[in-house]
């Protein structure tokens, strides 16, 4: 019905469309990736990435959005759906361990983490679902539970890593301005100095200039006499 056409010319424009537009984006506009306006309109596509893979952000869409449209067709066996999404993560994987695209290794760590968990998660779905045909609850429950805390690991992984780049930027900030401050104190003294040396030279030179007119004052006393 309407309701498919539509559905697959949305999949066209998001899979194909999309994707196309925004790398011919980047690639006319690699050499504005350092002017402000442009980084505000498509930083979010490759600030994390190392400037050869600019375009990687589209490979992670892509591959994302072919995982969502397998994962709505209902009419697909389980087992099948399940193998089908495996060889689409494990694509990726191979890609990311290939290149690296990420500028900070711990993100390439933390996305080839992911994508190790999910294809974890789904083996271990393709096995409790197997284990479930032939009647082994059992087998089914502890899949679902090595899944569970799989995933909660690596979450609690991923908090952590956060966290701890965010403490970095607060501490790197704070010393930052500890330094201009320590900097800013320093250059007024540095100032104060200067002028106290100032004030002292003028009294010193005022000084000797009072001596000297004093002694052109008695010399001149001195003659008259």
């Amino acid at each position: 019905g309407w309701f498919v056409l539509f559905s697959r010319v949305m999949l066209f424009i998001v899979l194909g469309v999309v994707p196309l537009v925004l790398f011919l984006i980047l690639r006319g506009g690699r050499e504005n990736f350092n002017d402000m306006e442009f980084r505000v309109r498509y930083g979010f596509l490759y600030n994390d990435f190392k400037p050869e893979f600019y375009w990687w952000e589209l490979i992670r869409t892509f591959n994302k959005v072919i995982l969502i449209a397998f994962s709505l067709i209902s009419d697909i066996d389980v087992k099948i759906l399940g193998m089908t999404l495996l060889i689409c993560i494990l694509i990726y994987y191979s890609l990311t361990l290939h290149f690296r695209p990420f500028s900070k290794e711990e993100f390439n760590d933390i996305d080839q983490t992911a994508s190790r968990n999910f294809m974890i998660t789904i083996f271990m779905v393709i096995y409790a679902t197997y284990a479930k045909e032939i009647g082994q609850d059992m087998i089914t429950s502890i899949c679902f539970g090595v899944t569970i805390v799989l995933n909660l690991l690596f979450v609690l992984r991923l908090v952590f890593v956060l966290a701890a780049e965010r403490v970095l930027i607060i501490l790197e900030a704070a010393s930052k301005k500890i330094k201009f401050q320590f900097v800013h104190n320093l250059y007024e003294r540095m100032q104060k100095l200067d002028l106290d040396e100032t004030l002292a030279g003028r009294r010193t030179l005022s000084m000797k200039r009072s001596m000297e007119l004093e002694m052109v004052r008695k010399n001149s006393e001195g003659k008259i006499q």
